[in-house]
């Protein structure tokens, strides 16, 4: 029975790993590509332009700077050969590809791959004609990037990101906590379960870059082994992140089998505040201004965070031995603990995260337009919800079950000397309301117990009403876990969504429509007068990219202006993607646009959609 109960709480763990991965693979699975954080504004040649001489380059320029490896911007002729030199560079906001000799009459199409400057990659492409406008065949985009599965990878990221923060996260705060939760001569509570952790965190840290450098070059996940790809897939933070949660989760890892003392102790400390710091490095943090606001609001949100969730697990684990043990006072003693310790995490978590989601998100108008501002209030009402059950143990479990110990004092035997020095301790050491200050250890807080206690009232796992408030407790501690669980489901969703500010900056537009069985969902980029980017994402029954269609016709009108239509052949950049970039849309209005695809030869399906350019 003893190694059933030693194993449990890595029982518990696992599933809490397994649900994590099933969330987000169920959260991602059936979306729309990823969403893009550098954007492509402008190419030289123009997207269906007509080059009167053969151009020596392509340049392509984006809203921020972004890495690209030498074969990152490909060039296929018609026939679906390559005629760049693979020597694609980038500076700043600004990608350049020699073209490799002199570029015949005809069409061709420019595939590109690149990393924005918040770590996540980006593609897509476009086409010019040299001499004559030369119309390309179709789905000459995706072979330019063959052996990548975008949507396999981009959901095996998620997942793997929101392993790693659960692994980080958890480990962190239950090594944190979990020493304040102890007694002085109590063997670690959380050993087993932190070293486990602290391997998952590594292994799932590791396993991110090949899926990074997949995303990056196109070519699948042996492409880290690939000159230069693992620069690539460790620039803009990435490397600095890997390193600093890696190094800190190993010093966690090798000092679980130590005695916690000494040099072992402040290793293990030092490895646990550290680990969470690695995530600020890189993502969206990076992007955000003023930086320096956003890397301390970021740090600190981080590790209250780490506190907040490993001190519930640790909190978990300390209370089942020690009633397991009929240690009733020894477990009371450590709610007491932690509740003391949750106002200042909480506020900490509430505040970092207001200054974040200001920063990121700019306004309400954002908050309620945006993916980004959606999932950030999905995100804020878990939070409410899990600061609801904390509420309610601390407020109406904890003092029923005082109450009980207190009652159980009256009937109790006089006490005996030890019993008062243990209780002038306890009220020396935690502040109290003075109608509390005699009901017992539940409602002062942590004290070493008495060197024989007696355990009765709310101690007494035998009597009745304590005994289900305690088991009730725990319950409500281990919703409050899995809800924090899905919380860092939810922040590993958003690491891989376009912040709001930037979203809702140019007035982005999204719209839908069915077409044929499925539907077809249409970003507008930025819905305002001038150039604008046009992407259409066909859909199955199921959500999913509808791979059937080679081809797409654009059709565009302005009614109000008696405009149009205009004819428009967008490129296939992807299964079920079809893009126009740098469209011209001079004037405000509402715009009509008309999404024509053929499933074969014989057949058309057609879908319209409206929009308003401001």
């Amino acid at each position: 029975m003893s190694g059933d109960r030693t194993h449990r709480p890595l029982r518990r763990a696992a599933r809490a790993v397994a649900l994590v991965a099933a969330v987000l693979a169920l959260a991602l699975a059936p979306a729309s590509p990823a969403s893009a954080h550098a954007e492509l504004t402008s190419t030289n040649p123009a997207d269906g332009g007509v080059e009167a001489t053969a151009p020596k380059e392509v340049t392509l320029q984006f809203s921020e700077d972004v890495a690209v490896q030498a074969d990152g911007v490909r060039i296929l002729d018609g026939n679906g050969e390559r005629v760049d030199a693979g020597t694609a560079t980038a500076s700043g906001d600004t990608v350049t590809a020699k073209v490799d000799g002199t570029l015949s009459k005809g069409g061709y199409v420019v595939a590109w791959r690149v990393l924005s400057a918040d770590g996540h990659p980006v593609r897509g492409a476009f086409s010019f004609s040299v001499g004559t406008k030369t119309a390309v065949r179709s789905g000459l985009a995706d072979e330019a990037f063959k052996g990548s599965s975008d949507r396999r990878d981009d959901v095996v990221g998620a997942v793997l990101r929101g392993l790693t923060y659960l692994a980080v996260l958890v480990a962190s705060g239950a090594v944190l906590i979990g020493s304040a939760l102890r007694r002085p001569d109590e063997p670690s509570p959380v050993t087993r379960l932190v070293g486990a952790l602290a391997g998952l965190g590594i292994a799932t840290l590791l396993l991110q870059l090949p899926i990074q450098a997949a995303l990056a070059t196109g070519r699948g996940w042996g492409s880290i082994s690939e000159s230069g790809v693992l620069d690539l897939a460790l620039s803009d933070g990435v490397g600095w992140s890997v390193a600093i949660t890696g190094l800190a989760l190993v010093a966690v890892l090798v000092t679980t089998g130590l005695p916690f003392k000494g040099a072992a102790r402040l290793l293990a400390l030092a490895g646990a505040a550290s680990a969470p710091l690695g995530f600020v490095v890189t993502g969206h943090t990076r992007t955000m201004t003023p930086l320096a606001v956003a890397y301390v609001a970021d740090a600190a949100h981080l590790l209250a965070a780490s506190i907040w969730l490993g001190g519930l697990g640790a909190l978990l684990v300390v209370l089942r031995r020690r009633r397991a043990a009929g240690d009733g006072l020894g477990a009371g003693a450590a709610v007491a603990t932690f509740s003391g310790w949750a106002g200042a995490i909480v506020a900490a978590v509430v505040v970092a995260g207001t200054v974040l989601g200001w920063i990121e998100v700019g306004g309400l108008h954002a908050l309620t337009t945006t993916t980004y501002g959606r999932l950030l209030l999905l995100k804020v009402g878990l939070v409410a919800l899990v600061l609801a059950g904390a509420a309610w143990n601390r407020f109406r479990l904890v003092p029923t079950l005082a109450d009980a110990d207190a009652d159980a004092d009256a009937d109790a035997p006089a006490p005996t000397d030890s019993d008062r020095t243990a209780e002038v301790a306890e009220q020396v050491l935690v502040a109290v309301p003075a109608d509390r200050a005699a009901a017992g250890p539940l409602a002062t807080g942590f004290a070493p117990p008495p060197a024989t206690p007696t355990v009765h009232g709310a101690g007494d796992l035998d009597d009745g009403e304590p005994s289900r408030t305690w088991a009730l407790l725990t319950r409500v501690v281990r919703l409050e876990v899995l809800g924090l669980v899905l919380v860092l489901a939810v922040t590993a969703v958003l690491t891989n969504v376009t912040p709001a500010r930037t979203a809702a900056k140019g007035g982005v537009v999204t719209v839908s429509a069915p077409l044929g069985t499925g539907s077809v969902e249409v970003i507008i980029d930025p819905a305002s007068p001038g150039r604008n980017d046009i992407h259409a994402y066909v859909l199955d029954a199921d959500g999913g990219a509808d791979d059937q269609y080679d081809a797409a016709a654009f059709q565009l009108d302005l009614p109000a202006q008696d405009l149009g239509p205009f004819d428009r052949t967008p490129v296939r950049a992807g299964a079920g993607h079809f893009q126009l970039v740098g469209t011209p849309l001079d004037l405000a209005g509402e715009w009509t646009l008309t999404i024509t695809v053929k499933p074969d030869r014989f057949t058309e399906q057609t879908a319209t959609v409206r929009f308003r350019v401001r």
